[in-house]
């Protein structure tokens, strides 16, 4: 199960509440952190099990750093999104790209986490912040970004598959590429060269940095074989066997005595993503909800909406304005 569809499901009585397996402890949890357990919570009730956590980093060449005279930011400093963009020019000045992309979907209410607040009312029915004073201030950054030739042009962009073969870091082209801490091991394999995690900027603000899951695992309602999936679950996420299999492909393992147990069998590139997750769990706060029903037009509505801002076609302010009026139409839905 994934976390655009979690609300839905949910809503709908389709999945099992698994609080009664954590209680009696069919289900181990005893070794997971409740800020890894509350991605899968909605009103209380835990609906779906994480099955490997995940966290936002920027992933960068030390090598491309040290040649552009920018030092790595430590793990323990926090720094801004000016501070960031205060290397474009540095990056630009050798024919290096600042950043590929910022995924609007997971960076706009990263930013509003920032600021305390959140991308969607508690009820689903409407956005969560008020102020459209938030989307202009984020969105004047990024367009002066884009502006200055920071990032890819969108007609770049939109031929770009995704793989990490692509990447602007892998190919050398670009500073830093901002994603999920479990697509490292892909981005250094396709790079063929040493790649180091940094924390993200604006990590520290109001503890903007949370813990998402790779994926849930949930169980069906209806199910006639609840006891049987509660315990493959509990093998997946409990077994060391199983995970010196799987080797936090899919998310660092959301126990912490497998996370332990299995560290001798990681490779260097696994390492530094299990060391990056296990200090971002202890400087994070807890994951927004479960998205509401519409999510997922409401994502492609703020990424057709940023495209114009940047085409120019229309302007930031009015862009904000455009964009709270259609999606708290979608959202408006769910009342």
């Amino acid at each position: 199960m994934d976390i655009s569809y979690l609300n839905q499901y949910a809503g709908r009585n389709q999945l099992a509440d698994l609080t009664s397996y954590t209680e009696s402890g069919k289900l181990d949890v005893s070794a997971v952190a409740e800020t890894t357990l509350a991605g899968g919570k909605i009103d209380g009730k835990l609906y779906a099990m994480n099955a490997g956590s995940n966290a936002l980093t920027m992933m960068v060449d030390p090598a491309m750093l040290k040649s552009l005279g920018i030092e790595e930011p430590a793990a323990d400093k926090g720094w801004t999104w000016d501070e960031f963009a205060a290397l474009g020019d540095k990056a630009k000045a050798q024919g290096k790209l600042l950043f590929s992309d910022l995924r609007h979907d997971v960076f706009f209410p990263f930013y509003l986490r920032g600021q305390g607040k959140l991308m969607y009312a508690a009820d689903g029915t409407k956005l969560g912040y008020d102020d459209d004073q938030l989307f202009i201030d984020y969105y004047k950054k990024y367009q002066e970004w884009y502006d200055k030739g920071y990032t890819l042009s969108l007609d770049k962009l939109s031929q770009s598959k995704g793989t990490p073969e692509e990447d602007l870091v892998a190919l050398g082209t670009a500073l830093s590429s901002n994603q999920w801490s479990n697509q490292f091991i892909g981005l250094s394999a396709a790079a063929k060269r040493d790649l180091d995690l940094l924390p993200i900027p604006g990590w520290d603000t109001n503890k903007a940095l949370f813990l998402k899951p790779s994926m849930y695992f949930t169980v069906a309602n209806s199910s006639k074989v609840k006891d049987a999936a509660i315990d493959f679950i509990n093998y997946f996420i409990n077994d060391v066997e199983a995970n010196k299999v799987i080797l936090g492909e899919r998310g660092v393992p959301v126990s912490s005595k497998v996370q332990e147990a299995i560290r001798p069998n990681l490779t260097p590139e696994q390492t530094k993503v299990f060391d990056y997750v296990a200090w971002a769990e202890k400087n994070s706060s807890e994951m927004n909800p479960p998205n509401p029903v519409g999510a997922v037009e409401v994502d492609a509505l703020l990424k057709a909406e940023v495209e114009k801002i940047l085409y120019k076609q229309v302007t930031v302010e009015k862009g904000a304005a455009e964009f709270r009026e259609k999606a708290n139409a979608i959202l408006a839905k769910n009342k």
